[in-house]
């Protein structure tokens, strides 16, 4: 399986983000790829993994300071 999300806001207010950081997205890229083992009969996937990556660049008016965050993870499923 393969996902895409999108952005509803233009406003990217993430706790922990300094106040005087300009909050207002510049790019936004979020991506997700995985499979899932669904035996037939199972009530709930036995095994599965997946991978996802969030990016955004924040605006500034100098391009040089624009603030980029990245977060990427992995989670594995194996019930057993």
């Amino acid at each position: 399986m393969n996902t895409k999300r999108y952005s509803a806001s233009r406003s990217f207010d993430f706790p922990g983000l300094p106040p005087e950081v300009d909050k207002t997205l510049a790019e936004f890229q979020a991506t997700s790829e995985g499979t899932v083992q669904y035996p037939t009969g199972a009530l709930l996937p036995t095994q599965g993994e997946i991978s996802s990556v969030l990016a955004a660049q924040l605006a500034a008016k100098d391009p040089k300071q624009r603030a980029m965050l990245q977060f990427q993870t992995r989670t594995q499923l194996d019930l057993k």
